[in-house]
C-alpha cells in the first residue's frame, strides 16, 4: 500500500482567529513503494447491502448525532410483547427541500437490511436538530432526544420521545415529544451555576436502574451553549437522568421523574472565566452497574480528563485530569537546517496534541474506557498563540484506565514500530530508531501526511470532523470510523497526481477484535474508479460519501471454514450532490442523498469476551432441554459469581407466568424444572414463552416451545 509523503519547504500563513495557527504547504508528495516497517493486514470485507436511499436532504452539515451512532440495532425479540424484532432505528435531522424546516427524522431499518419506513419523530414543523437514539433491550423501542424550539424565544429545549414497537411489531407509532431540559425547569436551572444556561446537541443512553427488575434508566446529556460576555461557550454538560418501567412507562418519557447533574470541575470553567474550559466529552453509560464516565479534553489545556460516578449518576463525581502534550524534536534536514522554524529561528516546542477533535462517542470495555480522536503537530508561541501544522493530523485511540486512573494513547494509523507505546508515531521517524526516514532529492526530509477530515479546508476542521466507535461487547469487537480528505487537499492544492482526488473523501475503519488493545490497518472505502491502492469500492461508484457513522453494534454474522468470525458493520453518510457543506460555507447548497449500506467484515478468531461489559449471564445461560417440550423441559444456567438470582418465565404477551427461582445462589452451575405451570400451579396454553435470568443487574433471555 502507498503513503502520501510531503517534503515541507515551509510556507507560513498566519489565518485571521482568535488563536493564530500556521499553515504551512505540502510541496510535491512523494510515495514509499515499501513502509520502512512493516504494515497490519487491513481485514477482508465485501458490501453485503449497496447503498439504499433514505431520504433527500439539503442541510448538507453532519445529518447524526455528534457525540454517538446514530444508528442504533434491536435486539432479535421484544421481550416485552414477544414480537419479532431484529432491525435498526436511525435518526437524523434533514431538510427535504431547500425551503423546509430543519426537522428530525427517524427510519427503520428492517432485518433484511432494506429501508422501510422513515418519517417525522413530532408532528409540529419547527426547526429540530441533532437527534441521538438508544434501544431499550427489553422493549425494543427506541429512546430519542434532540433540540428544538417549543416557546419561539432565544432557548432551545431538549425533548425526548419513543416509538410504540413492542405494541405494534413495526414501527411507526411515536409519542409526543416532551421537553425535560430547558430554561423553565426549576430542577434543570439549578443543576448549574448559572441561570441562564441552554442546552443543544443531546444524545442518550439507557442502562441498569437501582430499582432493579424491569426497570432501566435513561439518561439525556446535553452541552451548554451559552456564551457569556466574557468566554466562548463551555458546552459543558447536563445530565438528565430518569427510571422507567421497560413494560409500562415506554410511552411517555415526558412524565418520568427527571433528575439532573454536571460536572463540578467543568462548570468551574464557565463561572471563572481563568479556569474557562471549553469541553470536548462524551459519556460512557456501563450495561452492568451504576458507573458513568464522561470522557473528553478541554480545547485550551489540551488536557484529557475523565469524570466517573459510580452512582447512576446521583451523588458526587470523581475528576482525573492529564497533560496529553507529547513534545518533540525538531527534525533536520539533511544540511543541517531544521525543517519547523519560526522566521530565522527554530521552533524547539513542537508537540503533539489534540487539536479540533469535537464529534465523537467513548466506549467501555472492562476496565478501559476509551474514545477515537487526532493528535496534531503544533508549536505554543509566547504570546499564548499556537502554530498547527496541517498536514500532520493523525488518528488517535485515548484511553482511560478506571484502576490506576492513568491516560493512555495508541497511533491509530499510521503507526509507528510500536503503536501502545504511548509515545506519538513520528512522520518522518515512522520505524522510531531516532534516524529520519527519508529524504528527498533536494536533502528535505520526507514525512508521512495525515488529514483524518473529510473536507480539504482547514478553517472548518472544528467542524468537519467527525469519529464514531462502534462495537460488540460479547465478541470483543470494535471499530473506529472516520473520514481521509488528505488527497483531496492535494487536488485542492494543485499538487500533480492528484487530480482525480478532487471531491473524492476515502472512508476509513480500523477494526479490532481485542476490545481495542490492537487495531488493523484500515480498510479503505472509496469512489474514485483511478485509485490505484484498489480501494475503490463499484457501490460508491458516482457518490461524494461525507458524514461517515456506523451502527451501534457490530452484528454477528457467522464464521467462516478458516474459523474467522464475520460481522456485520452497519453505515450510514450522506451522499452529497456536491463536495463540501454549503452550511459552513464550502459548498454549494443542492442537498445530497442520506443512504444506509452494510459490510461484511472479517474479524479474524475470536480472542476474547469483555468480562467487564457483557453480562457474564448472558453466556450462561443455556437454551432449554427438550425443546419443544411436553410436559416439562429443565433449564440451566451458571453463575460465575454469588449474589442474588431470578429466573422467570414471560407469555409471548410479556406477561408474567412462573417465578422458577428467585434468592441467593453461590457460584456454579444450576438446572431448573419447569412443568408447564403458572404462578397458580395450572397448566399453561401451547406456545411461545420466554425465559428470563437476572443476577447482579445483569439479564438475558431465551425462548421456548410448549407442544400439547
Amino acid at each position: 500500500m502507498k503513503r502520501s509523503l510531503i517534503s515541507l519547504a515551509i510556507i507560513a500563513m498566519l489565518l485571521p482567529a482568535t488563536l493564530a495557527f500556521a499553515y504551512h504547504g505540502t510541496g510535491k508528495p512523494y510515495q514509499w513503494t515499501q513502509p520502512p516497517v512493516p504494515d497490519r493486514d487491513p481485514p477482508e470485507f465485501s458490501v453485503i447491502i449497496s447503498p439504499q436511499d433514505i431520504i433527500t436532504n439539503f442541510y448538507d452539515y453532519m445529518p447524526g448525532s455528534y457525540q454517538q451512532p446514530p444508528l442504533a440495532v434491536q435486539p432479535e425479540t421484544s421481550m416485552v410483547s414477544g414480537f419479532p424484532a431484529g432491525g435498526a432505528y436511525v435518526v437524523f435531522h434533514a431538510m427535504e427541500t431547500a425551503n423546509s424546516t430543519r426537522r428530525a427524522y427517524w427510519g427503520y431499518i428492517d432485518s433484511d437490511g432494506d429501508v422501510t419506513n422513515y418519517g417525522y419523530v413530532g408532528s409540529d414543523d419547527l426547526r429540530e436538530g441533532y437527534p441521538g437514539v438508544c434501544i431499550d433491550p427489553y422493549s425494543a423501542n427506541p429512546l430519542v432526544a434532540y433540540h428544538t424550539d417549543f416557546e419561539v424565544d432565544t432557548n432551545l429545549e431538549i425533548v425526548v420521545s419513543t416509538d410504540a414497537y413492542a405494541l405494534l411489531g413495526e414501527p411507526g407509532l411515536w409519542g409526543t415529544p416532551t421537553a425535560i431540559i430547558d430554561d423553565d425547569i426549576p430542577e434543570c436551572v439549578a443543576a448549574m451555576p448559572r441561570s441562564d444556561n441552554y442546552y443543544v446537541w443531546p444524545y442518550v443512553h439507557t442502562g441498569p436502574s437501582p430499582l432493579g427488575g424491569t426497570y432501566r434508566r435513561i439518561y439525556v446529556i446535553a452541552s451548554n451553549h451559552k456564551q457569556h460576555e466574557e468566554q466562548f461557550s463551555t458546552q459543558n454538560p447536563l445530565i438528565a437522568y430518569a427510571d422507567y418501567n421497560s413494560e409500562t412507562d415506554m410511552y411517555d418519557l415526558g412524565a418520568l421523574d427527571w433528575g439532573y447533574t454536571s460536572i463540578p470541575q467543568l462548570d468551574a470553567g464557565d463561572v471563572a472565566a481563568p479556569d474557562f474550559k471549553q469541553c470536548n466529552n462524551s459519556l460512557c453509560v456501563s450495561q452492568t452497574d451504576g458507573t458513568l464516565v464522561l470522557l473528553g479534553y478541554g480545547n485550551q489545556d489540551q488536557n484529557a480528563y475523565a469524570a466517573v460516578n459510580t452512582n447512576f449518576g446521583e451523588g458526587a463525581w470523581e475528576y482525573y485530569s492529564e497533560e496529553m502534550h507529547m513534545f518533540v524534536d525538531n527534525p533536520q534536514n539533511q544540511d543541517g537546517s531544521y525543517v519547523f522554524m519560526n522566521n530565522d529561528d527554530p521552533y524547539d516546542n513542537l508537540m503533539f496534541s489534540f487539536t479540533r477533535t469535537s464529534h465523537f462517542n467513548a466506549l467501555r470495555s472492562g476496565n478501559d474506557v476509551m474514545f477515537p480522536c487526532h493528535f496534531a503537530l503544533r508549536s505554543n508561541n509566547a504570546d499564548d498563540t499556537f502554530n498547527w501544522w496541517y498536514s500532520l493530523v493523525f488518528p488517535k485511540v485515548l484511553h482511560f484506565d478506571m484502576t490506576t486512573h492513568e491516560f493512555t494513547f495508541q497511533d491509530l494509523y499510521p503507526t509507528g514500530a510500536n503503536p501502545s507505546d504511548n509515545n506519538p508515531m513520528l512522520p518522518w521517524d515512522i520505524d522510531e530508531d531516532g534516524v529520519v526516514d527519508e529524504f528527498s532529492d533536494e536533502g528535505n526530509v520526507l514525512m508521512v501526511g495525515g488529514w483524518p477530515i473529510y473536507h480539504w479546508d482547514q478553517n472548518n476542521a472544528g467542524h468537519e470532523n467527525n469519529w464514531k466507535l462502534v462495537s460488540n461487547p460479547e465478541y470483543g469487537w470494535m471499530a473506529v470510523i472516520w473520514q481521509e480528505g488528505l488527497k483531496c487537499r492535494y487536488a485542492n492544492d494543485g499538487v500533480e497526481g492528484y487530480a482525480t482526488w478532487d471531491g473524492k473523501p476515502e472512508i476509513k475503519i480500523c477494526i479490532s477484535n481485542d476490545n481495542g488493545a490492537t487495531w488493523s490497518e484500515p480498510l479503505v472505502l472509496n469512489a474514485n474508479p483511478d485509485d490505484e491502492d484498489g480501494n475503490y469500492i463499484a457501490e460508491l461508484d458516482g457518490m461524494i460519501p461525507e458524514y461517515i457513522y456506523g451502527g451501534d453494534l457490530i452484528e454477528y454474522l457467522y464464521t467462516d471454514t478458516n474459523g474467522d468470525a464475520h460481522g456485520k458493520l452497519h453505515l450510514m453518510f450522506l451522499d452529497d450532490n456536491s463536495y463540501g457543506s454549503s452550511i459552513q460555507d464550502v459548498g454549494p447548497a443542492d442537498g445530497g442523498m442520506l443512504k444506509y449500506m452494510a459490510l461484511d467484515v472479517n474479524m479474524g478468531p475470536i480472542t476474547s469476551i469483555d468480562d467487564e461489559e457483557i453480562s457474564p449471564v448472558s453466556a450462561m445461560l443455556r437454551q432449554n432441554s427438550p425443546n419443544p417440550f411436553n410436559p416439562e423441559t429443565a433449564i440451566t444456567f451458571s453463575l460465575p459469581q454469588q449474589g442474588n438470582v431470578s429466573l422467570d418465565v414471560y407469555n409471548i404477551r410479556g406477561r408474567h407466568v412462573k417465578t422458577l427461582y428467585s434468592g441467593q445462589a453461590e457460584t456454579g452451575d444450576y438446572t431448573v424444572i419447569w412443568r408447564g405451570l403458572d404462578n397458580q400451579e395450572t397448566p399453561v396454553a401451547s406456545g411461545v414463552y420466554f425465559y428470563r435470568l437476572q443476577a447482579g443487574g445483569r439479564e438475558e433471555v431465551k425462548k421456548m416451545l410448549l407442544l400439547k
